[in-house]
């Protein structure tokens, strides 16, 4: 059987870095412990914070359509990047940066359900306790985002198709 290669994250972070010129205000994660029958994922997500740090001003989640469609920490077409909020992207399993193993016994964990987990878990990791000021969808992402809302309705305080 052929060696599967999977990203390595911190060759990643070296990519996204560059393409994003060192921006200040963009923070770059990854949750390595992501784990559905006893396979372990890395998901990426990176964070654009242009509240100045001010803790009172909200934070969203951005899915993106596709699925599949990879937003880039540099891309100028990223039309939440709005002053006064904090939003975070992050690229499905399976997309850019969240990349399994090219062995495609991984295909059957890139459905929306556990989409919907990974952005419990990212919600987690970033935001502790407190709940999405609001959970944003485009296209594919409108899918995810309604389901995330049903799935956690006390973790997302608005919702935006």
């Amino acid at each position: 059987m052929p060696q599967y290669t999977e990203w390595n994250p911190e060759e990643c972070s070296k990519i996204v870095r560059r393409d994003a010129l060192l921006e200040e205000h963009i923070v770059e994660q990854h949750i390595d412990s992501i784990k559905e029958k006893g396979r372990t994922f890395s998901l990426y997500y990176f964070v654009k914070d242009q509240t100045y740090e001010n803790p009172k001003k909200p934070t969203v989640l951005f899915a993106a359509g596709g699925p599949g469609q990879m937003v880039l920490a540099s891309s100028g077409d990223n039309f939440l990047d709005m002053l006064g909020y904090r939003v975070v992207y992050f690229h499905l399993r399976g997309t850019g940066f969240s990349q399994p193993s090219k062995d495609t016994r991984f295909d059957k964990f890139l459905r929306t359900d556990y989409v919907v987990k990974d952005i419990e878990a990212i919600r987690k990791d970033f935001l502790g306790k407190r709940p999405w000021a609001a959970v944003i969808g485009h296209s594919y992402g409108a899918v995810v985002a309604q389901c995330y809302a049903h799935e956690f309705p006390d973790r997302v305080e608005k919702v935006v198709l």
